[in-house]
């Protein structure tokens, strides 16, 4: 067996918003290839005097703890949990030999996700809350009728559902701590659709190598096959 970025275990970390499921199918694709996959599953619920943010981390810490302790790592990150890479960067006792964001935003320079985020998207949720919760990601934009046409699976879609939950404004609300003082180990990015092309191009800009395929938001979960392939051969880029 070779070393290096090619090799190591992947740690797939899914978007706080959904659960683990958006993220399983391509977990089962890399394992029938061979590929070891540590799959943690982020907790989107607050506990007293622990950040959200927090939470997360050690969730995806424990996880490679029990799978994969020691080993140098490649982490893998989709959607909203792009910006956690650093966090988790910082607080993995392994080596981090590289980052994959997958359709995700970018680490950026700490601080809340509405400080960041588009003022309408942020206004729009903000009429959502109630009693400091946001409903179940799946019911900011449409229900399960929108989700269908990218996930016309019903028992995936199924799957994909029954772990959503709602949310804490406070997960998008609270301030998590600057990446800055980090350079971060090398990076590559996978857009999987045209919501993500900037954040493509941002990762380009920082010299990333960049692929593109023709899918959606969720195609982690529909098409594993193409993602999985177009996932490792980024992977094999970052021992370049």
């Amino acid at each position: 067996m070779g070393g290096g970025a090619g090799w190591a275990p992947l740690v797939l970390v899914h978007s706080p918003l959904v659960g683990p499921a958006t993220c399983r199918p391509l977990a089962q694709e890399l394992r029938r290839r061979g590929r070891r996959t540590v799959l943690p599953s982020l907790p989107g619920a607050p506990a007293a005097g622990a950040p959200v943010w927090r939470r997360q981390v050690d969730a995806v810490v424990s996880a490679v703890a029990r799978e994969a302790a020691g080993e140098p790592l490649v982490l893998a990150a989709h959607s909203g949990a792009g910006p956690l890479l650093h966090l988790l960067d910082a607080a993995l006792p392994a080596e981090v030999l590289g980052w994959v964001l997958v359709d995700a935003g970018l680490p950026g320079p700490g601080g809340s996700w509405v400080r960041t985020a588009p003022p309408a998207l942020v206004e729009h949720l903000r009429s959502l809350v109630v009693d400091g919760w946001l409903p179940p990601w799946h019911e900011w934009f449409g229900g399960e009728e929108a989700l269908a046409p990218d996930v016309p699976d019903a028992a995936l879609r199924a799957a994909l559902l029954a772990e959503l939950r709602p949310l804490p404004w406070a997960a998008l609300t609270e301030d998590r701590p600057s990446g800055q003082d980090r350079p971060g180990p090398p990076g590559a990015y996978l857009q999987l659709s045209g919501g993500y092309a900037q954040e493509a191009a941002l990762a380009a800009a920082r010299g990333w190598p960049v692929r593109v395929l023709d899918s959606h938001h969720l195609g982690l979960a529909t098409d594993p096959a193409a993602v999985a392939g177009a996932l490792l051969q980024l992977v094999d880029l970052l021992d370049r």
